[in-house]
C-alpha cells in the first residue's frame, strides 16, 4: 500500500546524442542526470586509419563533477562468423601496440522478432552492468494495437544464488499514440523493484 505523501523519484536521465562532422564520422556526445544532479558529460568521435587494417582511433573526453578525463581508444574491427561475438581490442600500453587481447565473447541470434543474446566478459568493458561478467538477454517484439510492443529478460549471473543467477530483470515497452511507455521488474536476492518511465 503507498503511503499518502508517496511522490516517484528520478533514478537518472540520459540525452544523447550524433552530430554529423563532414571530415571524419560522426560525434558522439551524451549527458547524464543522476539523483544528485549531473553525472557526467562527454564525447567520443571514431576516426578510421587509412588501409584495410581494421583499426579505428576513438578519442574519449568526459567531464565529472571532480574529474575530467581524456583518453585514446584504438579498436580492432574483426567480423566473427554469424551468432557469434568477439570484442578484440588492441593490447595498448605506453602509446604503444603490444598485441591483441580478447575481452568478452558471447552469441547474438535473431529469428522473427525474437531475439537471444548471451555475453560473458573476461575483462570489465561496460557490456554488462557492474558488478557482473556475464548474462543472458531474452527479448520480443511485435506490432501492437497502437505501436511497437517489446518484452525483454535479462539474467545476471555471479557466484551465488541457483546456478550463479543474482539478478533478473524484466520490462516492457508499450507503444501508444504519445509515446511509449516503459514498466520493469527488477529482482536480486529475494527483493523485488518495479519501475516505470516514458519515451
Amino acid at each position: 500500500m503507498l503511503k499518502e505523501d508517496w511522490s516517484p523519484s528520478l533514478s537518472f536521465a540520459e540525452a544523447s546524442f550524433l552530430l554529423p562532422l563532414c571530415c571524419a564520422g560522426p560525434v558522439h556526445a551524451w549527458i547524464l542526470f543522476g539523483k544528485e544532479g549531473l553525472d557526467s558529460m562527454g564525447a567520443s568521435l571514431s576516426l578510421k586509419l587509412p588501409g584495410e587494417l581494421g583499426l579505428i582511433l576513438v578519442p574519449v573526453v568526459q567531464f565529472r563533477a571532480a574529474q575530467k578525463q581524456a583518453f585514446l581508444a584504438p579498436t580492432f574491427i574483426y567480423q566473427p562468423p554469424p551468432c557469434v561475438e568477439a570484442y578484440i581490442g588492441l593490447d595498448w600500453n605506453n602509446f604503444a601496440i603490444q598485441g591483441l587481447k580478447l575481452y568478452a565473447w558471447g552469441i547474438r541470434c535473431a529469428s522473427r522478432g525474437f531475439t537471444v543474446r548471451y555475453v560473458s566478459m573476461l575483462e570489465p568493458i561496460g557490456l554488462v552492468k557492474e558488478p557482473y561478467l556475464e548474462a543472458l538477454f531474452l527479448g520480443w517484439e511485435s506490432e501492437g494495437c497502437c505501436g511497437p510492443l517489446k518484452l525483454s529478460l535479462a539474467v545476471y549471473f555471479g557466484t551465488e544464488g541457483v546456478f550463479g543467477i543474482e539478478e533478473v530483470g524484466i520490462s516492457c515497452e508499450v507503444g501508444l499514440t504519445v509515446g511509449t511507455v516503459v514498466l520493469g521488474v527488477q529482482a536480486k536476492k529475494g527483493q523485488a523493484q518495479l519501475s516505470w518511465g516514458w519515451k
